[in-house]
């Protein structure tokens, strides 16, 4: 059997939403399909054949989730919008899981999915929702990513992600460090060891997760999930945001998928620059906006990060650039009449937030 043989053959199983794995025998290569999820990769020399999916004919979609606060649909849609508006050409469905469909207003082309487990607004009991959201029956099938709600994207750096996902398979915002080097301020190569885990170190981001609907995308998201379920590294962080924290289950989930299919771990999980997707960490973002995007200003660059091509908010509701792109695009779609009452109370929150906490700081200072 050739090569192109092999591809038609291929196509043809993905299709059918089969799964390929090959066994070297003889010099001659021979071809097993089959439709069942869990199936492994076997094979005396567990080659895994890689095929193309460029040929499929897949759905790009985006997908995010807002639950609980009101406010987290409406940011849920700004991201949206500003997806639609500068990377129409690139995505094929809008996608936002969510726990209600008691909304407000919302576009015609957005779809809303309603989540059957168990959510609620604490962020402790939803912290292992991504994988729920990776696997749900309705975006299968999709060439999916995932993006937080409190993302603004710029410029179209979506069409790249979406077709690195169809070479890769995986895409995470994610990158090896050396074993000595600290993410934050915790080495995750010492947790890993720690807790029985033979993987590389690493530095990681979950605000934005590709997968293609593959034996490899399908893999990591179960592992994530299962990770995520038996909380397997919290014993091992003594601090506590990083105990609530899923990034450290999702790159360990990504190794051990390579490991589990017995393929060479891939140096690269993205091919994003901080120009690309930047993250407000330790930032401080221009109080103006220069156009077409903001300049974020991060004390571990040398330089200002100029009009990025998508940025995450991270403590988003901070930063009143963020508050600003929101309420700009709900205008700018006709939205902002129906969802006005809820942005309105949560800038009364931001307020009342800021005069808490001056009114501490105050009383600390006069009691010394």
């Amino acid at each position: 059997m050739n090569l192109r043989r092999c591809r038609q053959t291929a196509q043809v199983a993905g299709k059918n939403n089969g799964f390929l794995t090959g066994r070297a025998r003889a010099g001659k290569l021979e071809l097993h399909f089959s439709g069942r999820r869990q199936d492994q990769v076997r094979g005396r020399f567990r080659h895994h054949l890689r095929i193309s999916l460029k040929g499929l004919k897949l759905r790009r979609t985006v997908c995010t989730y807002a639950v609980g606060a009101e406010k987290f649909r409406a940011m849920s849609l700004a991201m949206l919008l500003s997806v639609r508006e500068n990377a129409a050409n690139s995505v094929d469905r809008y996608v936002i899981f969510t726990d209600s469909l008691n909304w407000r207003k919302v576009p015609d082309w957005v779809e809303l999915i309603l989540l059957d487990c168990a959510v609620s607004s604490d962020r402790d009991s939803n912290w292992a929702i991504k994988p729920l959201l990776l696997s749900h029956p309705a975006v299968l099938d999709d060439l999916l990513l995932y993006i937080d709600a409190d993302t603004t994207v710029y410029r179209d750096v979506i069409g790249r992600c979406f077709d690195w996902i169809r070479e890769h398979s995986l895409l995470v915002f994610m990158d090896f460090l050396a074993p000595e080097e600290f993410w934050g301020r915790v080495n995750l190569y010492s947790v890993y060891r720690q807790a029985g885990f033979s993987v590389r170190n690493l530095k990681i981001n979950a605000g934005i997760i590709g997968r293609a609907p593959c034996l490899l995308g399908r893999t990591m998201n179960q592992l994530y999930g299962e990770l995520l379920s038996s909380a397997v590294l919290r014993p091992f962080f003594a601090d506590v945001m990083y105990q609530k924290n899923d990034e450290p289950y999702l790159g360990l989930a990504v190794q051990q998928a390579y490991q589990q299919l017995g393929l060479p771990q891939a140096d690269r999980l993205h091919d994003l620059t901080v120009h690309d997707y930047a993250l407000t960490i330790g930032a401080n973002p221009a109080l103006f906006r220069a156009k077409p995007g903001p300049i974020i200003r991060v004390c571990w660059h040398s330089e200002d990060i100029v009009c990025p091509s998508m940025v995450h908010w991270i403590s988003s509701t901070q930063y009143l650039h963020y508050r600003t792109v929101l309420w700009g695009a709900l205008h700018k779609a006709g939205l902002l009449s129906a969802w006005f009452p809820v942005l309105i109370r949560d800038e009364l929150g931001v307020l009342r937030r800021r005069v808490v906490l001056k009114w501490r700081s105050l009383r600390q200072r006069l009691s010394r």
